[in-house]
């Protein structure tokens, strides 16, 4: 059995994000409104693979479990050595790799047997450099199946920041814009959740690049 995040761990997210507030844009771990909001409508069939991004304490990913058919559908792809231990411990069934986000369709091709059809994100766009953020998108898109969807979330006090809005720009241009939720109040901070869909190739360009 998973446990619950305990008062150590919460504690051990807010130290991470003292020591690097770059790269853990939260102080707190994420509330359960806002990762039952990340798997709203999620339909994992057999098969199907899902990759998350910065799985932090596991707030989103014990939220997931009930998803899954089999752990082998599930990768977490984890910067921090702190948190992967504490993931490690929670979720010994699941697999969790230390890597960076940009080259998150190298770690699937390694690690994942199934095609992606959810890539769910809580790293900090907002504080990332334009190349980072293009970078991360454009690894996102190269794993991620024909009409697959890429979720993440934005704090309401980021949202209008230039670089947060260039992130929902650069999203939009590489994938398709579908949708943002309500603000989720309950979270500390409140916060949106944003989706896109990876568009599938067209006929006309599917057989040009066949040609």
């Amino acid at each position: 059995m998973f446990r619950k995040i305990s008062t150590n761990h919460k504690v051990q997210f807010f130290r991470n994000w003292l020591a690097s507030p770059g790269t853990i844009g939260a102080v707190w771990p994420s509330s359960r409104q806002l990762a039952q909001q990340m798997l709203a409508e999620l339909n994992l069939a057999p098969g199907e693979g899902i990759v998350e991004l910065g799985p932090g304490t596991g707030a989103i990913t014990r939220e997931l479990l009930p998803h899954l058919s089999s752990p082998a559908q599930y990768l977490g792809i984890e910067l921090s050595s702190q948190f992967l231990i504490l993931l490690n411990a929670q979720f010994p069934d699941l697999k969790f790799v230390q890597g960076d986000a940009r080259e998150t369709h190298v770690l699937v091709e390694q690690h994942l047997s199934c095609p992606v059809k959810y890539v769910l994100s809580s790293l900090p766009f907002s504080n990332q450099t334009p190349a980072t953020q293009q970078a991360i998108i454009e690894s996102i898109s190269r794993c991620l199946a024909p009409n697959g969807l890429f979720r993440t979330y934005q704090y309401a006090l980021a949202y209008w920041l230039p670089r947060a809005v260039r992130f929902r720009e650069l999203t939009s241009a590489i994938l398709c814009h579908q949708s943002r939720s309500t603000i989720l109040i309950r979270n500390l901070p409140p916060a949106f959740v944003l989706t896109w869909t990876n568009p599938a190739p067209s006929l006309g360009k599917a057989q040009n690049n066949g040609a």
